[in-house]
């Protein structure tokens, strides 16, 4: 469920990216949401009690939309980047997405794939490439 707070930054960061961002956004909102309850369901299944206050939030940048855990209203660490046009997924530092070797960015799925790129993820980030 989304607080106050979050449902207003939600319709502020639709006012300010372009109305044709809209769809995708909801998109983005729909990630968050799965992302928040694969961690919800990680935390039951360890027993963790403390970190009843940690939320999963997203910003828009110009290209990307940052996937975090927050604590208290304070960032503490990425969970995924999305790239906006395209829906993927991608595994991020703090400050930006990863590159692999090559040059390339760190995909691991996308938002647009009917699991909404759950099999790519899991409670604290993108998967490994094997």
């Amino acid at each position: 469920m989304l607080t106050f707070m979050q449902v207003k930054q939600f319709r502020l960061t639709c006012l300010k990216v372009k109305i044709m961002y809209a769809d995708k956004i909801l998109r983005i909102e729909k990630y968050r949401k799965l992302v928040a309850r694969l961690n919800h369901e990680y935390q039951d299944r360890m027993g963790f009690t403390h970190l009843d206050d940690q939320t999963i939030e997203f910003s828009i940048g110009k290209r990307f939309a940052r996937i975090y855990f927050a604590s208290f209203g304070e960032a503490r660490s990425v969970h995924s980047f999305v790239d906006i046009e395209s829906g993927d997924i991608i595994k991020g530092s703090w400050k930006s997405p990863i590159r692999d070797k090559s040059g390339k960015l760190a995909v691991r799925g996308n938002i647009n794939e009917d699991d909404v790129g759950e099999s790519s993820i899991d409670h604290n980030g993108t998967k490994y490439l094997r």
